[in-house]
């Protein structure tokens, strides 16, 4: 026995190296193509910057989950690769290692497949909330079934970790209260019992910010818009979000698929499931993100093997999602296969990259603007100073050849001339002093 549970640890960190290995190739190639997301740029940005307040940094940067990863190796690749390990990880407990034909579809149909990898590209914080909310739902789903207390404090305690990663995911407290109440079975006092147990980390975890925030910062929540974080950058769940997602219902049907089949056999599982596609249809619409947050809900709210009949139907509905996701791969061009949530943030990266391209030897380059940990996507032969004002003013300019501002700035740089302009960027190069006559 101790020899078959030592083979399986063996075989687990083998599989997740080989995850590790994959996504870091993916991430390498994505960064090179210019397909990477900007919110991968802020966190190796706060990883980077000021190293000697390391742990400071680390404290206050949010979200902090994935910021962890940054600061572990402040690398692009090594914060998808962190992140996509991190998933794998938490979506393993979930497989059936008995049914070894559905395990493989499951694999290839998820955390391997190009819709998951462009995820992790597009945005890996997004991702990551949504499976930490399905691993926590599916605990839930344990307790109810086996009422078993350790089910019940995991679950509470995944729940809460999502609030490291996004605070909106609090917005699935209703589904908590609606589960508690109406769900679970008991006296009142119980009922009580089970929310405070579930509710109680997502509120300490929320109290821990606050306070990091408040000794490093003085304000409880100087995270909301500091410039050490990318919460004012976060989507909102918004209803706009919800009815443009529906209208875009035919593109994504075929992913519904699996997550309804697997969960209908049982009411609380489709509660669950219903609650899982309202809240993520509510983020900006993303193909790729919605089509791998609902195959993932399918493997981690499945009822458990039943029937023949129905495990078939199960396994036909992810094989379709399978082979419709990699002929979307193949059909669509890159660049609006992986579509970027933050789109505004996408164009000034991209003038980002033009103004880099320009500047075709090492120099120099004084930012001046709100947003400069878009420079990590600029080689290591260009040195970003970044202004400590804040928000950014025009600084003493003599030790600089360029000099990058936002394009609303209305700043005046003496001594400097526009060798670019984009609608959200201004490049300037320092004029040269014409030799005297003699």
């Amino acid at each position: 026995m101790n020899q078959h549970n030592s083979y399986s640890w063996i075989a687990l960190i083998v599989f997740l190296f080989l995850c590790g290995v994959l996504y870091s190739i993916i991430a390498h190639w994505a960064e090179k193509s210019g397909l990477l997301s900007p919110e991968v740029y802020f966190f190796s940005f706060q990883a980077q910057k000021n190293p000697e307040e390391y742990v400071k940094n680390l404290s206050i940067t949010y979200p902090l989950l994935p910021s962890v990863f940054a600061f572990i190796y402040p690398s692009a690749s090594f914060i998808i690769a962190g992140t996509g390990v991190f998933i794998a990880t938490l979506f393993l407990p979930s497989l059936f290692p008995d049914e070894p034909i559905l395990v493989s579809l499951s694999l290839l149909a998820t955390i391997t497949s190009p819709f998951f990898l462009a995820s992790l590209c597009i945005s890996p914080t997004l991702l990551l909330v949504f499976v930490l909310l399905l691993a926590a739902f599916s605990y839930f789903l344990r307790y109810h079934e086996a009422e078993t207390p350790y089910h019940l404090f995991l679950g509470g305690i995944l729940f809460g970790i999502t609030v490291l990663v996004h605070l909106r995911a609090g917005w699935f407290t209703v589904a908590i209260l609606f589960s508690v109440f109406v769900l679970f079975q008991g006296h009142i006092i119980k009922k009580l019992s089970l929310l405070v147990v579930t509710i109680f980390p997502w509120l300490t975890f929320l109290g821990s910010i606050a306070f990091l925030n408040w000794v490093y910062t003085g304000n409880t929540l100087a995270f909301f818009r500091s410039s050490h974080s990318f919460f004012p950058y976060l989507p909102n769940f918004s209803w706009i979000h919800w009815k443009y997602t529906l209208f875009q219902f035919p593109r994504w049907a075929v992913f519904l698929g699996p997550l309804l089949v697997g969960t209908s056999g049982e009411k609380k599982r489709l509660f669950w499931a219903i609650a899982f596609i309202i809240g993520s249809m509510a983020l900006p619409f993303s193909l790729p993100l919605l089509a791998t947050l609902l195959t993932l809900g399918a493997i981690f709210l499945r009822t458990p093997p039943s029937g023949k009949i129905h495990r078939s139907i199960f396994s036909l509905s992810l094989g379709i999602a399978l082979v419709t996701g990699w002929i979307s791969f193949f059909q669509s061009p890159l660049h609006s296969f992986i579509f970027s949530p933050y789109q505004s943030l996408q164009e000034k990266l991209t003038e980002y990259r033009e103004i880099a391209s320009l500047l075709n030897t090492p120099t120099v380059v004084l930012v001046l603007d709100r947003d400069p940990f878009l420079t990590t996507s600029w080689s290591e032969s260009l040195t970003a100073v970044i202004s400590q004002l804040s928000p950014p003013q025009t600084v003493p300019a003599q030790p600089y050849e360029y000099i990058v501002q936002s394009a609303e700035s209305s700043n005046v740089i003496p001594g400097f001339k526009e060798i670019f302009q984009g609608k959200k960027l201004q490049l300037y190069q320092k004029e040269k002093t014409p030799f005297p006559l003699p």
